[in-house]
């Protein structure tokens, strides 16, 4: 499995990592993440590799961690939404 920016960058969200704490896991620098991240750098061989390690990845893991994410990101947006509908009722 390759991983690019946009994967590197939606695994990070979906685990809840730091730029510091993801580059940590993947053997690289906070700094370099970012520029992975802002388009500047590649993911290297060498980094796609102990991502998949780090994370056991799989497609079928990755299929399931983007159901999950998606679930509870869609529950956030719910919630927030019934607080606003309860705000206007109360005034």
């Amino acid at each position: 499995m390759l991983i690019n920016a946009t994967l590197l960058t939606e695994l990070r969200s979906i685990y809840e990592l730091s730029q510091t704490e993801f580059a940590a896991l993947c053997g690289v620098t906070p700094s370099y993440v970012n520029m992975i991240e802002r388009g500047k750098r590649i993911v290297t061989n060498r980094i796609s590799a102990a991502i998949v390690t780090e994370f056991e990845l799989t497609e079928e893991k990755l299929a399931d961690l983007r159901r999950s994410y998606n679930r509870e990101k869609a529950h956030c947006v719910a919630e927030v939404a019934r607080q606003k509908i309860r705000g206007k009722e109360a005034t």
